[in-house]
C-alpha cells in the first residue's frame, strides 16, 4: 500500500489492488470531513465509539436500521385478521433501542377474547430494567366501559407487545379486537 500523510496523519492511500482511498479531509486538528460516500466497515461487528478514547462496548454505536415490519395479531382465544394494506409498522433501531409506530386495521374477527398481542420487529430484552410501556389510540373500537387508559407494553424475551386497558383500583382488562377498528400507537423498547 502507498500512504499519503499530512502533518503525520494519513489523508489517503492506494491499496494493492490500485484503489484510491480518499473521500474527504483530515485537518491538523484531527477533524475528518467526508465529502463523498459513506463510512462503510469492511467486516461486520464494527462500530463507532462515541465520547470515549478507547473502544468500550457501552460507548460503541454498532447497529442502525430503519424499515417496515409486517405486523401480525394474536388473541387469547378466537382470532383477528389485519387489513392487507394497514398492517405495516415503521421502525428505527439504534443500538439496542427500537422505536416502532404505526396504525393497524382489524379486517375481520372470529370470537376474539383474551390477551390481544401484536408482533414487533425485534425480540425484546429479557432484563427487568428494560420493561417498556406506551400508549395507543383507537378509532371505531368497542372499548371497555371501565377502561381508564389504553396501554401497550413489550413482552420480555419475545417479539410481542400486549394491548390492554388499565382500570381504576382494579386489574387490567384486555383490549377488544373490533372488526373495522383502528389501533394507532408508538412504542420504544430495548432488545
Amino acid at each position: 500500500d502507498i500512504k499519503f500523510q499530512s502533518n503525520g496523519s494519513e489523508v489517503a492511500s492506494i491499496d494493492q489492488a490500485g484503489s484510491v482511498i480518499a473521500a474527504g479531509t483530515i485537518s491538523s486538528t484531527g477533524d475528518t470531513t467526508i465529502t463523498n460516500g459513506d463510512i462503510v466497515f469492511a467486516t461486520a461487528g464494527k462500530g463507532i465509539c462515541l465520547g470515549v478514547t478507547s473502544n468500550t462496548d457501552a460507548n460503541t454505536l454498532d447497529d442502525y436500521e430503519e424499515g417496515l415490519h409486517e405486523c401480525t395479531i394474536t388473541m387469547g382465544t378466537g382470532s383477528a385478521t389485519l387489513d392487507g394494506t394497514k398492517r405495516y409498522l415503521r421502525y428505527t433501531k439504534i443500538g439496542r433501542q427500537v422505536h416502532v409506530c404505526g396504525q393497524i386495521l382489524i379486517a375481520s374477527v372470529s370470537s376474539p377474547d383474551g390477551q390481544m398481542q401484536i408482533s414487533l420487529p425485534f425480540t425484546v430484552s429479557s432484563a427487568e430494567a428494560d420493561f417498556s410501556v406506551g400508549n395507543y389510540r383507537t378509532l371505531l373500537v368497542d372499548t371497555p366501559n371501565d377502561g381508564v387508559q389504553a396501554v401497550i407494553y413489550s413482552n420480555r424475551n419475545t417479539a410481542l407487545a400486549n394491548l390492554e386497558w388499565s382500570r381504576d383500583s382494579a386489574d387490567k382488562t384486555h383490549e377488544r379486537a373490533t372488526n373495522g377498528g383502528y389501533y394507532m400507537f408508538g412504542l420504544t423498547y430495548f432488545t
